[in-house]
């Protein structure tokens, strides 16, 4: 029963943590982590991963970096949902 009580005082923590910062606030966080994903893929630093090898799960490197971009985006949109449908934003 203590444990549930943690839980729920740890997740309202969170939430309020959420609620606190204004509306620019969280754009700016938020655009500055998906402009920095989308950099990593534009030619210059592209450049520096683009290789066969190393292989990682199998993959060469370049579509694993691929991928992990891909994985990280989905990522951010999803916290950024739920950060968003907390504050009370989502329509």
């Amino acid at each position: 029963m203590a444990s549930r009580s943690t839980d729920q005082a740890s997740a309202n923590t969170l939430v309020q943590w959420v609620r606190r910062p204004r509306r620019r606030t969280v754009v700016l966080a938020f655009g500055a982590y998906f402009l920095l994903l989308f950099l990593t893929m534009m030619p210059p630093f592209f450049s520096i991963v683009n290789r066969a090898e190393p292989y990682v799960f199998g993959l060469s490197f370049v579509l694993f970096w691929t991928l992990l971009i891909s994985l990280l985006m989905s990522l951010g949109l999803s916290v950024l949902y739920w950060v968003e449908l907390k504050r009370g934003e989502v329509v």
